[in-house]
């Protein structure tokens, strides 16, 4: 009987696969316009005290469920279930992101993911964001890079940063902290830095959000 029972549950699981690991979190789309926020449904969640114990996160769908996360937020203690909203700004769009779950994160200190989905950014022009202008895109080597920005929010903790294409934020081989202010003109140096493509990447807020967020990015070539 208990065997039986066993089996019967197995080819449940088996059955329902990815459907059942996924039901646990939903999204609107599967493409979501960049800027807009994605809406993250959950439910069939044990319920916990803790106000940081179970987080959904956005993270890059090919690094390992360790790493470091684009964007995340705590679901509120003592539900089952809820709806949640992340940003998407700053997100490339010609990359594939995920959706996970943790759960119990004070209790486990885990980072196994209780669910999971896929999804992918769909370029716009009409992100409400901050925007580099006037970026020199090829320097020669040791010269720096001259850029603008605008429509920053007023922070002592925004940055930009000079990294490889495909790496993930902080990552980096060189960075900028910006003065207070909204707008500007500014350069970067690219002393030392090896000839190749780089991308210049915008952070706004370090110290009220804790988020490696991009803003914006631009590709420049360093000949």
């Amino acid at each position: 009987m208990v065997l039986k029972t066993f089996s019967i549950l197995f080819s449940s699981l088996t059955f329902f696969g990815t459907i059942g690991f996924s039901q646990l979190i939903s999204i609107q789309n599967q493409t979501i316009v960049a800027c807009r926020d994605l809406r993250v449904k959950y439910s069939a969640v044990a319920p916990t005290s803790s106000a940081k114990g179970h987080w959904i996160t956005i993270a890059d769908e090919s690094q390992t469920d360790v790493a470091q996360s684009y964007r995340f937020k705590y679901l509120p203690a003592n539900t089952r279930q809820g709806e949640i909203n992340l940003s998407t700004r700053g997100l490339n769009p010609f990359s594939t992101y995920e959706i996970r779950l943790y759960l119990d994160w004070e209790g486990t200190r885990s980072y196994t993911v209780a669910a999971r989905q896929s999804f992918n950014i769909q370029s716009s022009n009409n992100c409400l964001a901050p925007l580099f202008g006037d970026v020199e895109t090829e320097v020669s080597l040791g010269n720096p890079v001259n850029f603008s920005f605008s429509d920053l929010k007023l922070s002592t903790s925004n940055w930009v940063s000079l990294a490889r294409p495909n790496s993930t934020a902080p990552n980096s081989v060189r960075t900028i902290k910006l003065p207070a202010t909204s707008e500007g003109q500014f350069a970067i140096p690219t002393a030392g830095l090896a000839p190749g493509k780089y991308e210049l990447r915008l952070f706004e807020d370090w110290d009220a959000t804790k988020e490696y967020y991009i803003y914006d990015r631009v590709m420049v070539t360093i000949k």
